[in-house]
């Protein structure tokens, strides 16, 4: 089904608003057909005024109504122009529409769309879930050395370096590209960043009973480069953990030294402690990284650590396991950055070889029942339907939620959980979306009049029962201010969580419906003493040494 996207009068807009309620538009959502009941406004209508009708996600929601509305911002008319914001859209209701009293639409879904996509477009196509549901005929095949599924913060990573040594490469990336907004790069935006919806999944999770039954929201980014867009703390594996993949795997090549390599590949770190740069650091790589140095604060850092009897360095990734240390920044004179921008912005321009795909929705994976490989991957732009064909690899890097979801939605996972949507079972890989790991995490907020801490990004490694650098530390934190609310933040992360926090599953067979989330965090209660003993050590950090005066503390009410 397509519905024209015409120029209409910017006042007319909203034209529903001057309509009683009596005349509003209703629907049906249980006869498989959407009803809009259209009041015959003919007569009243001044001379050359075109009506909309304006759909709304409170109208319209998830359900059972079958109507999926993806995009996030609703769309205004304005001159010639469909333009987005805040979750509607716009109908072009005629004359004879009036005159029939109704519009009829079968269930649908709209794909996420952006103003300049809409811009660019005559038409604004609407696609059943029976067409995605289906084989759809092949319209346009794209066919490219590595076909990459997922354009966050490792799939920009590999489009680049697979594109820089000449392969075809193919990114297809369910967010847009944001990388020329000042939202994006200015450190000084990111608070409103956060706040905007636009920007970001919210995936909505099954109630916690470890929670008291409540549900948490998992965000993701849907911007190319994906949660690459975050603080800016630059945070490395320890090496205890990088050892414990070669026990795994008995690959030498994932020992901890080796793999620190990679990290300097990735960063082009700047200090004015030059042994940093050439000891721990990378400074060719296209990821600026910073060390903010306030000499005032790191010696009252110092000092903490020694009172606590913890191990101090000035740079957490100087092979530190253990102890209080500073962390480096993805923020320089301000600016972010991130994958999406470092890593595909010069290159996209660079190489002809690399093709980008944003707003895209991944379908589904076409796999061979009888050799067991990919035949091709059947993606959903606002063009349409596509599929494209790897002639090496296919790389599935859409992350914790969506690489599992795809997956499944492919016929490849637990055959009960396939059966159970209708989807044939192509290969069944039971693991799938099953032992979902985070490590969850608090929020401590202190009030404070004086704040010493300036650009640094103090950090806290330790054992709360433990102490002792030959295991793994159980917490980490970290100190963020808030300069206009006069507040310090403290973020306490469960370091080494006893947890399997989840899984990930359907909702139903269809790309458009988020996936199904389960959290279990704290389903170990070791996990929740964790916590507890966590507070408990870093207020030992909050008092007098610390030169300031804390007024308020509190918890985040969504965790504990």
């Amino acid at each position: 089904m397509v519905i024209s996207v015409a120029p209409c009068p910017y006042q007319r807009a909203r034209y529903e608003d001057e309509c009683s309620k009596a005349n509003r538009y209703i629907f049906v959502p249980w006869n498989g057909i959407l009803t809009l009941i259209i009041p015959d406004l003919r007569s009243s209508l001044p001379a050359g005024v075109t009506v909309w009708l304006r759909i709304t996600r409170i109208t319209i929601p998830h359900g059972a109504s079958g109507l999926i509305l993806l995009h996030p911002y609703p769309i205004w008319i304005n001159n010639d122009y469909a333009k987005v914001h805040d979750g509607s859209l716009y109908i072009r209701v005629t004359e004879q529409d009036m005159a029939n009293g109704f519009i009829k639409i079968e269930y649908l879904a709209i794909l996420r769309l952006r103003q300049r996509d809409l811009a660019k477009m005559k038409t604004l196509a609407i696609y059943s879930q029976t067409q995605l549901a289906s084989t759809i005929e092949k319209t346009t095949v794209i066919t490219a050395d590595f076909v990459i599924v997922g354009g966050g913060t490792a799939g920009c990573v590999l489009a680049a370096r697979l594109a820089e040594r000449g392969f075809e490469t193919l990114l297809i990336s369910s967010g847009s590209n944001d990388t020329s907004n000042p939202m994006m790069r200015q450190k000084s935006e990111f608070a409103r960043l956060q706040r905007t919806l636009f920007f970001k999944h919210y995936l909505p999770s099954n109630a916690s009973p470890n929670l008291n039954n409540r549900t948490l929201d998992a965000i993701v980014w849907k911007t190319l480069g994906g949660n690459s867009v975050n603080g800016g703390g630059m945070e490395r594996m320890m090496a205890n953990d990088w050892n414990s993949f070669v026990d795994a795997t008995r690959d030498t090549s994932f020992h901890h030294e080796n793999m620190s390599r990679y990290y300097k590949m990735v960063e082009n770190f700047t200090s004015t402690d030059s042994s940093l740069v050439s000891n721990i650091h990378g400074n060719n790589g296209p990821i600026k990284i910073t060390q903010a140095h306030d000499t005032i604060f790191k010696e009252v850092w110092k000092n903490v650590a020694h009172e606590l009897n913890e191990a101090f360095s000035e740079d957490l990734a100087d092979n530190m396991d253990h102890g209080l240390s500073f962390e480096p920044s993805s923020y320089t004179d301000g600016l972010r950055s991130w994958s999406g921008d470092a890593y595909l912005t010069p290159n996209i321009a660079k190489y002809p070889n690399l093709k980008v795909m944003t707003s895209t929705t991944a379908i589904k994976f076409n796999l061979n029942e009888i050799t067991k490989r990919i035949d091709n991957i059947l993606f959903l732009s606002f063009d349409g339907f596509f599929y494209g064909v790897a002639k090496k690899e296919y790389i599935l890097s859409a992350g914790t939620f969506y690489s599992p979801h795809i997956l499944m939605l492919s016929g490849i996972g637990d055959p009960e959980i396939l059966q159970k949507h209708q989807i044939p079972v192509k290969h069944e890989l039971r693991q799938v979306g099953k032992h979902m790991m985070d490590n969850g995490a608090i929020i401590v907020r202190y009030k404070t009049e004086n704040l010493p801490i300036n650009q640094s990004i103090p950090v806290g490694l330790v054992n709360t029962q433990l102490p002792t650098t030959h295991i793994n530390p159980d917490m980490f934190f970290m100190l963020k201010m808030d300069v206009q609310s006069k507040s310090l933040n403290v973020l306490i992360f469960n370091a080494s969580p006893k947890s399997t926090v989840g899984s990930i599953s359907l909702h139903k067979a269809d790309p458009l419906t988020p996936p199904k989330i389960t959290l279990d965090y704290l389903k170990d209660k070791q996990d929740l003493q964790t916590f507890i003993d966590s507070i408990h050590y870093e207020s030992q950090t909050q008092d007098e040494k610390m030169n300031y005066n804390c007024l308020i503390y509190c918890f985040n009410r969504d965790v504990l």
